[in-house]
């Protein structure tokens, strides 16, 4: 997960519902969060950074916190680095997020996306 942010939860993901289960969870926690109107960005968000990088990557964690006057979404995927999504999952995290990236964590790689207060799409 994003280091550093206070009140972040995250939702463990061992199961073979993972996809659904972290949609939910994202959306309900953008809501508490104050950020309801970017809960479909940050469903968005999770999908692309849980499916994007391909079958070799398993997720084991998702977490979502406010940060920096946004909302942070961050997925945790074990497999070999460098993390490299497809180009579509880069284009979509370019045009909703503030910012995003990945870093390096003990078992693979904790990739984030902070959503901006206002919806990036009009």
């Amino acid at each position: 997960m994003h280091d550093g942010v206070a009140g972040s939860l995250s939702l463990d993901l061992l199961t073979g519902q993972s996809l659904r289960q972290a949609r939910r969870f994202v959306r309900l926690q953008a809501e508490q969060c104050g950020f309801e109107e970017r809960g479909d960005d940050a469903v968005l968000v999770v999908a692309e950074l849980l499916e994007g990088p391909g079958d070799e990557w398993v997720p084991t964690a998702v977490g979502v916190a406010e940060s920096a006057g946004g909302l942070l979404v961050s997925v945790d995927l074990g497999g070999p680095q460098p993390l490299r999504l497809r180009d579509h999952s880069e284009a979509l995290l370019t045009a909703v997020s503030t910012s995003w990236g990945w870093r390096p964590a003990p078992r693979g790689v904790s990739a984030w996306s902070l959503l901006g207060a206002d919806p990036a799409r009009t």
